[in-house]
């Protein structure tokens, strides 16, 4: 199951609710898993599958003990570690941002109106691809404001200084561990203006923002491994619901940093597009 068909599985999957307010969370962990389990395993699931309710609940597990001092005695012989790297980073990162979006954007519906209206007025009746992303300003503007105000990874993963070092005239001794902070980078005031507001303008041509200052996958020569599959998940994930739904509040909730349980209504809008299955570049 490539990209697109398992986006087409996932808008089924929400026109079946037929509008009732339903946790979508569940939903968008299963789309963003078979996307990673294609890629490392050759197989997609459903929902309901038992197989992949374990798969997840040993991701879980596996989470919940980080940091424990066992975890430091496995070598880089463990090549199963880097498949559970590539499930957990490319599974439930995409999962939280998708569900962050959508809660975000129940309080503020003229930003889901106007990404939809950007979306209509440059593709008229077809599908985004990845290449209409420098068509599509708005959009990636939502996108760079969700992955700067809730970076899906707070602090991002642990750096080991190879020698010894300085930054901005603190001494860094060689083997020191070093954990970049993504949630403060994200929000410096002397950085951004008014950080914790939700302004998808800030980026746009003459908003402020910065992308040169914004650092979701991390920083360093070694960033994010799945970077770049990350950002066409995230792009088209979100330009497809927002093209096909309009998400509607069920009830009055509150957004904090962990997002609580929540459901929203899916409604599908009236135009009939269909869907490639390939060719999304």
């Amino acid at each position: 199951m490539n990209l697109i068909s398992s986006l087409v599985v996932l808008k089924q999957v929400l026109r079946d609710y037929n509008g009732k307010a339903v946790d979508l969370s569940q939903d968008f962990t299963v789309a963003a898993s078979n996307v990673i389990t294609t890629l490392t395993f050759g197989k997609s699931y459903d929902k309901s599958s038992v197989e992949l309710q374990n798969l997840q609940d040993c991701l879980n597990k596996i989470v919940s003990l980080w940091g424990s001092p066992w975890i430091s005695t496995l070598t880089d012989t463990h090549v199963h570690m880097t498949t559970v790297d590539l499930l957990i980073g490319g599974t439930e990162t995409t999962a939280a941002l998708l569900n962050w979006t959508v809660a975000f954007l129940l309080h503020r519906p003229e930003v889901q109106n106007k990404v939809y209206e950007e979306l209509c007025g440059v593709l008229d009746v077809r599908y985004p691809q990845y290449s209409d992303r420098h068509r599509l300003p708005y959009l990636c503007a939502l996108i760079s404001e969700m992955l700067r105000l809730r970076p899906v990874a707070p602090l991002a993963v642990p750096h080991r200084a190879i020698r010894n070092s300085s930054i901005a005239g603190h001494f860094i001794p060689k083997n020191t561990i070093i954990i970049p902070n993504l949630y403060g980078a994200h929000h410096d005031p002397e950085v951004w203006d008014d950080p914790y507001s939700f302004k998808p303008e800030r980026f746009l041509e003459g908003g402020g923002g910065s992308l040169r200052a914004l650092i979701p996958f991390g920083g360093g020569a070694r960033l994010c491994l799945g970077e770049a599959i990350a950002k066409m998940e995230i792009f088209l994930f979100t330009a497809y619901l927002l093209q096909d739904f309009q998400f509607l509040p069920a009830s009055v909730a509150g957004v904090v940093l962990k997002v609580k349980p929540y459901t929203v209504i899916a409604h599908p809008r009236e135009h009939s597009i269909t869907p490639m299955l390939m060719g999304f570049f």
